[in-house]
């Protein structure tokens, strides 16, 4: 659970985020991102799980920032001690079968490209704080495309909720209002969506779902 902070009187959210790298570089640059914004609050940082993992628990943090190649399977024991409140934004090179296994079956809520930019960060910190998912959008592009298959398009229980909504003519901003979660992420899976669904647009998503029996 995120922290409250007061700032000028004013009570706000405040993430406290963890950063887990042998990286120094990276690590002081996530430091210098994240560090000035008001509802984020650098915790702590370490360079391997072991220095890690005190620090997370003494510090009550809220969101580790990784990267898949921590050095002794540190990102999988980071998983199982870091404790079940703790949610994970992960880097990684972003590879269809590696993107898969860091989303479904170590289940991290976060995943961005090692070569992601500032305010991509800052959305995955914050939209994963807000309890949603973050795919780094070029990551989300390879894993869609990697999954359309014979089958047929598959879109995912939230996918079909907005997609019902965007039939209902609601704009993003109530999408967002009704399901709790940011205009920002709402954008990103009207996106998967409309190429899922090999959509020009909203309109065209509407018509090509009925057609293909995703909406009765």
């Amino acid at each position: 659970m995120v922290n409250m902070q007061d700032i000028g009187g004013t009570s706000v959210v405040c993430i406290r985020v963890f950063i887990v790298d042998q990286n120094t570089i990276l690590r002081e640059a996530l430091k210098a991102i994240l560090g000035p914004e008001d509802d984020i609050e650098i915790a702590g940082e370490a360079s391997n799980v072991d220095e890690a993992l005190p620090g997370i628990t003494n510090n009550h943090t809220d969101i580790i920032i990784t990267s898949i190649y921590l050095p002794e399977q540190g990102l999988s024991r980071l998983l199982e001690s870091a404790g079940s409140s703790v949610r994970f934004v992960v880097f990684s090179l972003g590879r269809p079968a590696e993107a898969r296994k860091l989303l479904f079956d170590l289940k991290v809520s976060g995943l961005l490209k090692t070569n992601a930019i500032m305010e991509d960060i800052k959305q995955a910190v914050r939209t994963v704080a807000s309890g949603d998912i973050y795919v780094d959008p070029v990551i989300s592009d390879a894993l869609i495309d990697g999954n359309i298959e014979e089958k047929g398009v598959r879109l995912s229980n939230r996918q079909l909720q907005i997609l019902k909504m965007i039939c209902e003519g609601f704009t993003n901003k109530r999408i967002s209002f009704e399901l709790g979660i940011s205009e920002d992420t709402v954008k990103t899976h009207v996106r998967i969506i409309l190429k899922k669904l090999g959509a020009a647009d909203r309109a065209q998503a509407v018509s090509k779902a009925y057609e293909s029996a995703i909406l009765k």
